[in-house]
């Protein structure tokens, strides 16, 4: 549980700095592509706090850390496998990445929802 905790606080980090070096350039995106980043950065905002949540064996934290999880790979399909977000990802390894990461969401989610009964 330790480990899920520490990737979701570093995905939480890292999607507030992402969203940071966007943040300047806001005025060239389309409407769809701000309104996905609003979106990233509220999924990004509970995945941090379901992270910090299961560090501190939160009541809520199990159930706040999937939803997130979940939201979070749902949104990485938009973002990368259907390229509506800014990238620098090689195109070849979209899908695959979209693959890998839902496996690691609904993987971490079970696991979760196990640990957490």
């Amino acid at each position: 549980m330790i480990l899920i905790a520490l990737l979701l606080i570093v995905e939480g980090v890292s999607t507030g700095l992402w969203i940071a070096r966007l943040v300047p350039r806001l005025s060239a995106f389309d409407a769809l592509v701000v309104v996905l980043m609003v979106v990233r950065g509220l999924v990004g905002a509970m995945q941090l706090a379901g992270g910090v949540f299961l560090m501190g064996r939160r009541p809520a934290a199990v159930t706040l850390s999937q939803w997130a999880l979940i939201a979070s790979a749902t949104l990485t399909t938009f973002e990368i496998g259907e390229r509506m977000a800014p990238s620098n990802l090689v195109p070849t390894l979209r899908w695959p990445l979209v693959g890998a990461y839902w496996i690691y969401a609904i993987g971490a989610a079970r696991y979760l929802r196990r640990v957490g009964d």
